[in-house]
Formats: C-alpha cells, structure tokens, sequence
C-alpha cells in the first residue's frame, strides 16, 4: 500500500472510530434513565406506578422480577413492590388484552361488568404532565447551550444544559443524568456571571 493510500485508510479508521467508539461505549457501560409512570388504578382506588431502577436493585424488586428484568419495578403507593401481573390487574382498562388472555374478563369493578368489548368501546385514558399541573409543576431552570450556527436547518438539542447557581454555571449532562465539571468550571469562569441574568428565560 502506498504512502498517500495508507495515510487515507488511517484517517477514515480514526473518523470512523471517533463517531462509533463513543456510541459502543455508552450501549455497553451506560444503562438508560427512563420515565417512572404514576398511574391511577380504578381497581384499588390509588396510585401504582412503574419505574426503571438505575444502580442496585433492591431485594424485594428482584424478587417480584419473574417474567422480566428486574430493574424494571412495579410499586404500590405505600413502596410495596408487585409482580407485572398484579401492576396489570390494577390497570384493567389499559391491560385489558393481557387480562383477557389471562382469563380475567369480564369483570366487575363498582357494580359494573367490563367485558374486553366494553371496555375497548368506552375505555378512557388520560395523561396528565407536570406541566399541567398549575403553580405545582417541578419548575428547574435547565437551558441548553445551543450551537448559533449549526450549518444544517434542523435544530438539534445539544446533551448538555446548563443552570445558573448561587456560584456557578452548572452543565449536567442529559445523557448521564451527572454535572459536567470541565464545562462547569470553563464557563464560570469565563463568563462575568454578576452581570448575567437568566430569570427572565423562558421555561423549555
């Protein structure tokens, strides 16, 4: 191979393994943070809801962890844990099918009989945010550092954002839930924070 031909090959093996090592990196050592899902149950007339657990699964998650991965936990309200199928039974109008199969429909629930007809017909679920929530939204400041001239039309959400402290500008990065501290401490020290105000942001 040729000196000029060798030298193309090494350069597309660093471009190549630049954009793909990262990525190989985080599907096998970083374990995704995922929504934990508050749900109402009609059936015991309180909230259940189901989580992934990132870092050490509790004893009591593993073993209720019969037909899946046992960083994944259904719990009750008062942090009792369940298996899926009970997490299921308290939800019959969204697991309806599941019941079904299992040979629990129809049933009664306030002295009304649902059938799997019934309830695909008037089933009804609604999904309420945080957001949503007036003057009782979680309310974090977080705002991302966006690229001013990205060189493409689609805006794309960088995985760093920052929030302004009593004496920082505190990056965390989304993908790792963790603060950043080199890009913490290059732009509080950089930026003259006294003369920065970003109360008046917009939430995102």
């Amino acid at each position: 191979m040729n000196p000029k031909a060798q030298a193309v090959y090494y350069v597309l093996v660093i471009l190549v393994s630049a954009v793909y090592l990262p990525m190989l990196y985080d599907k096998i050592f970083m374990d995704d943070v995922e929504k934990t899902h508050l749900f109402y149950s009609p059936v015991s007339q309180d909230f259940i809801l189901t989580e992934k657990i990132v870092g050490k699964v509790p004893d009591p998650a593993k073993g209720f962890a019969l037909d899946h991965h046992s960083n994944l936990a259904y719990m009750k309200a008062d942090g009792t844990y369940v298996p899926r199928k009970t997490f299921e039974r308290h939800l019959p109008f969204i697991y309806y099918k599941n019941m079904e199969i299992q040979g629990l429909l129809p049933m009664t629930l306030n002295g009304q009989t649902f059938d799997k007809i019934t309830i695909k017909a008037q089933r009804r679920v609604l999904e309420l945010k945080a957001k949503d929530l007036a003057e009782k939204s979680p309310h974090v400041p977080f705002y991302p550092l966006l690229e001013s001239n990205p060189g493409q039309a689609r805006l794309v959400f960088p995985e760093d954002r920052f929030r302004m402290t009593d004496s920082d500008m505190e990056f965390i990065n989304a993908d790792e839930n963790a603060v950043d501290p080199v890009f913490t401490k290059m732009y509080t020290y950089t930026l003259p924070l006294k003369k920065r105000d970003l109360n008046s942001l917009p939430d995102l």
